[in-house]
């Protein structure tokens, strides 16, 4: 899972890279690498769920507005099991399980939502293998000169 994390969060760096550097851009590939780290991560410890309230919280436009309902969702679910009926998770109570389950889908969808890029990103990078090779940019004709 270590490899399958940080695979997530470079692919955020990459995704944020190809795109323009605005301040809203910054702040969802903030919360879509501390989701990364958190979910993906080893132990997903219900109070790491706190980091991600700032960043969501921040996190602008119609993303940001469905990030924070799913968030809530997230720590509600994790109040169905945490921490009274912890214990019984090692006896795969259905309710409790169940609320795991739905926790761990909640916080996958919500890094989606995060890390969703807002770039077409296979033009973007040809675009940019094109300058670097000196060719022709992608989806522009050459011309005489260039032929």
């Amino acid at each position: 899972m270590t490899i399958v994390q940080w695979v997530a969060i470079v692919g955020v760096w990459i995704t944020y890279a190809l795109g323009r550097a605005t301040r809203e851009r910054l702040l969802l590939a903030s919360a879509a690498t501390v989701c990364a780290f958190l979910f993906l991560g080893r132990v997903l410890s219900p109070q790491y769920l706190i980091w991600l309230v700032p960043l969501v919280m921040v996190a602008p436009g119609r993303r940001g507005f469905a990030a924070v309902g799913m968030l809530a969702v997230a720590m509600i679910l994790t109040q169905l099991w945490f921490p009274q009926h912890f214990l019984q998770l090692k006896e795969f109570q259905s309710l409790q399980s169940w609320a795991v389950v739905a926790r761990n889908t909640v916080l996958l969808v919500l890094l989606g939502t995060l890390a969703w890029p807002d770039v077409p990103l296979l033009r973007t990078a040809r675009g940019w293998l094109a300058r670097w090779r000196g060719a022709p940019a992608v989806g522009r004709l050459a011309g005489p000169e260039e032929a």
